[in-house]
């Protein structure tokens, strides 16, 4: 690859995106959401990740990159020289080059278009139309293994096919121990829908890297095992049966083993068993509806808020009545001693004045003394009565009624952030449905 080659590349101007706002708005959106969850402190990073990050990626993915959107993603995986780029020929009729050893550089979309048509996504998000001549660029043998990932994600080819209607194929690097291919295709898996891994049936067998591969990062994919060159092998049932044993040893869920051959008598009908799988996968994909997993998260996590809520009103109600009834019976506390307090003063003032009015300078007399002893003991009963009056009131007790005071102000706080997170879940509900819109 020559120097002026690279600069023209870089040179090409990007295509206009008309949705800019609902990607920014998607982007905002995401990030209120996010903060909103986070402050709930209700969510681990896991449910986080898995139900709102995730999704909303998705989402914005889809939309940037409208090859993918409401179609079933089949990524064509497997080592070098298992025929990946030979297959794509003879699925959709396109004449890709195979003559190299190692073809693809970077993954390749292949998707439904009017006519034939390429374009690159770079690191930045731009989208380039390309001439069909420059194409030969990200041929790993052309391009002497230049680092074309360090500034392009993507390469999306455009083709007029049936087949391209429902199905989107992503065409992969070849994995093997050379790590900046195998991470380029670890890095797409999450893309995919569907994974179609080729095996050489000259090889005979899944290697050590391919099932490690295979557990790390198609473990929840649907899977399918492409064997190929089966022309070109002298026992294909064998081969099928040593790999079967394989798969169900390593605990690797898969859904069938199908055969493709370049043998002219034969190729037509291995093609057609590979059509009659992908439309029955086509047919049973449920696209992605970014607004009804969305919805169902923030509806989830507004159920359990309403719940918290009338969980803390129950229990703020309890403590509001237990010191309501607390200050009652401290009320009547005080209500007795008031009463006693003022029948003390009478006979106090009763017996100042039996003393200065009747008594002065004088024995006292029988019906008298009678009646000083009847307020004195009035009075130390009085006093007696007030002393009980002061028992009632428990030091422990009025320590618990602060702590439920506490307690209560906290409830009242805790039920008003809730209900100002209820309204602002309901505002995200009604938000997302206005940008899906």
């Amino acid at each position: 690859m020559e120097l002026k080659e690279l600069k023209k590349l870089m040179a090409l101007k990007a295509e206009e995106q008309t949705n800019i706002p609902k990607l920014q708005s998607i982007s905002v959106f995401y990030q209120e959401l996010r903060s909103f969850v986070d402050n709930l402190n209700m969510y681990t990073m896991e449910f986080i990740e898995a139900c709102i990050d995730e999704p909303l990626r998705k989402w914005a993915r889809l939309e940037r990159m409208s090859w993918l959107k409401d179609k079933c993603v089949v990524g064509v995986m497997g080592r070098y020289s298992t025929g990946k780029t030979t297959l794509m020929n003879s699925l959709l009729k396109l004449n890709l080059p195979t003559d190299s050893e190692a073809n693809t550089a970077l993954p390749t979309y292949i998707a439904n278009g009017s006519q034939t048509e390429y374009r690159i996504l770079d690191v930045n998000g731009e989208i380039k139309k390309i001439p069909e001549s420059m194409v030969k660029l990200f041929d790993h043998e052309y391009s002497g293994n230049f680092p074309f990932s360090k500034i392009i994600q993507y390469i999306v080819l455009n083709q007029n096919a049936e087949l391209l209607r429902k199905i989107s194929f992503l065409d992969t690097p070849g994995v093997s121990k050379d790590e900046r291919d195998m991470n380029l295709t670890a890095s797409v898996t999450n893309q995919c829908d569907l994974i179609f891994w080729l095996v050489s049936a000259m090889n005979g067998q899944l290697d050590k890297f391919e099932i490690s591969f295979l557990k790390e990062h198609i473990a929840d994919k649907n899977l399918y095992i492409i064997l190929t060159f089966t022309d070109q092998c002298y026992d294909v049932a064998g081969v099928k049966i040593t790999i079967e044993k394989t798969l169900r040893k390593e605990g690797i869920v898969y859904k069938g083993i199908l055969e493709f051959t370049n043998e002219k008598t034969q190729v037509e009908n291995s093609l057609q068993k590979i059509i009659a799988t992908l439309q029955t996968e086509a047919k049973s994909f449920e696209t992605f509806q970014p607004i009804a997993s969305l919805e169902n998260v923030l509806n989830g996590i507004n159920g359990q808020i309403t719940v918290l809520l009338l969980e803390t009103t129950k229990n703020k109600n309890e403590i509001e009545k237990e010191c309501t009834n607390y200050l009652n019976r401290i009320k009547n506390i005080f209500s007795s001693f008031d009463s006693s307090l003022d029948s003390s003063t009478r006979e106090l003032n009763s017996l100042s004045s039996t003393v200065n009015n009747r008594c002065s300078n004088v024995m006292l007399c029988g019906e008298t003394k009678r009646q000083l002893q009847g307020n004195l003991s009035s009075l130390i009963n009085r006093y007696n009565s007030m002393i009980d009056d002061f028992n009632e009131l428990d030091l422990s007790e009025i320590v618990t009624f602060g702590e439920m005071k506490v307690h209560l102000q906290n409830y009242e706080s805790h039920i008003e952030s809730l209900t100002e997170s209820k309204n602002t879940c309901i505002e995200l509900i009604d938000r997302l449905k206005r940008i899906f819109k």
